[in-house]
C-alpha cells in the first residue's frame, strides 16, 4: 500500500506502483579507455502515483505531444514552382517530376 502522490488516495494491498519522472537534468559523463565521454540525462525527482493517475498523466502526454506535432507541421502541398501553368506548353513533362505524362 502506498499513497499516490498525484490524487492523494490510499490504494489497496497489492496495487502496482508506478513512478513518473518529475525532474531530469542533463548530465556529461566522463571518458573510460574502453568508451567515450558521453552525454545523457539524469532523473532528478519521481513521484509515486497509482494507475489510474499514471493512466491520465498518459493520455495528457500523448494528447500534448499531438498538438505539438499538428502546430509544427507543415502543409501537405508545396507552392507550384514557376512555369507550371504551362504544363502543356512544356512539352508535356511535368515541371516538379520531369516526368512525361500520358
Amino acid at each position: 500500500m502506498f499513497r499516490c502522490e498525484e490524487c492523494g488516495r490510499v490504494t489497496q494491498p497489492r496495487e502496482k506502483q508506478h513512478r513518473v519522472v518529475t525532474g531530469t537534468r542533463e548530465r556529461v559523463y566522463a571518458g573510460r579507455d574502453d568508451v567515450g565521454a558521453g552525454r545523457g540525462w539524469e532523473i532528478v525527482s519521481e513521484a509515486r502515483v497509482c494507475g489510474g493517475c499514471v493512466m491520465a498523466s498518459a493520455g495528457r502526454a500523448v494528447r500534448d505531444s499531438l498538438v505539438r506535432v499538428a502546430r509544427e507541421a507543415q502543409p501537405l502541398t508545396a507552392p507550384m514552382p514557376a512555369g507550371a501553368e504551362f504544363f502543356g506548353a512544356l512539352g508535356d513533362v511535368h515541371p516538379r517530376t520531369g516526368r512525361a505524362s500520358g
